[in-house]
């Protein structure tokens, strides 16, 4: 490469190098483009799972809580909370909420940005929120309230953008927070579960002394329980069983994967 060619790169690597800048760009460019999809959509419930968390929001919103177990069997909590959030500030409006989480896209980008950041460096950074804000799939799942998967992507974002600066400065309390968005994250997907024994582990492995790792697991799992074990606590209250987020487990299994489900004409 000639000089001129050097000096061009190294005034690219320069201005990826500066973070707001970056930062700008990527949410720009996140925005701009879950918006226009936000607005492309029809203005109506797209997804059957829309129904559902639209109808508990409701509840929410006239004050009879989170409704029956029939309306929580196969919803999780924090998807109508944050409808019946939106909804609360701008009425009933599926545009609203299309455009509130195609800005929560553009945020996770953003979080996706500042990881690879820490992880690498400034033009692999850029690189990987480039591509966030570009990923069709990305794109489009931004654009939708229908389903509580954006914001459990959001969320894991910062737990481990946290986890990071954890290791960095081994602050409780930045464990602590990670803690409560991954409690957050298990009641929008209850999957994130395995999360928790692999991150006890991990704990162990990092500090290396088994008594500063339990302390630390301990204020792990009492964030993690702040959120999980208060939703726990209200579906016992509410429905006289133990429910720990839902009861979808079971249904979803049978009805993704049974062949005479399939058989009987239903849409698996």
């Amino acid at each position: 490469m000639n000089s001129s060619g050097l000096a061009l790169a190294n005034s690219v690597r320069k201005l990826i190098a500066r973070q707001r800048l970056s930062v700008g760009l990527i949410f720009l460019l996140a925005a701009a483009l879950r918006v226009v999809v936000a607005f492309w959509l029809p203005r109506e419930i797209v997804w059957v799972d829309g129904e559902r968390y639209v109808a508990v929001a409701q509840h929410l919103l006239e004050q009879h809580g989170f409704g029956g177990i029939v309306d929580n069997r196969l919803s999780v909590p924090t998807q109508p909370v944050l409808i019946a959030a939106v909804e609360l500030v701008f009425g009933q409006s599926y545009i609203a909420l299309r455009l509130f989480f195609a800005i929560l896209g553009a945020a996770t980008c953003v979080l996706g940005y500042l990881l690879a950041e820490r992880l690498f460096d400034p033009v692999v950074a850029f690189i990987a929120g480039s591509l966030m804000a570009i990923y069709p799939y990305y794109v489009y799942l931004f654009a939708l309230f229908e389903y509580p998967q954006p914001f459990f992507i959001f969320i894991m974002a910062a737990v481990f953008l946290l986890l990071y600066r954890y290791l960095q400065s081994k602050r409780a309390g930045t464990l602590f927070l990670s803690g409560l968005c991954l409690g957050l994250g298990i009641l929008s997907v209850p999957t994130a579960l395995v999360f928790v024994p692999l991150l006890l582990v991990c704990l162990w492995i990092w500090l290396g002394r088994l008594p500063q790792a339990l302390r630390h697991g301990l204020i792990l799992l009492v964030a993690i329980a702040i959120p999980l074990g208060s939703w726990a606590v209200r579906n016992n209250l509410a429905y006289g069983e133990f429910v720990l987020v839902n009861q979808a487990a079971g249904t979803n299994f049978w009805v993704a994967n049974n062949q005479t489900y399939f058989d009987f004409g239903k849409n698996a």
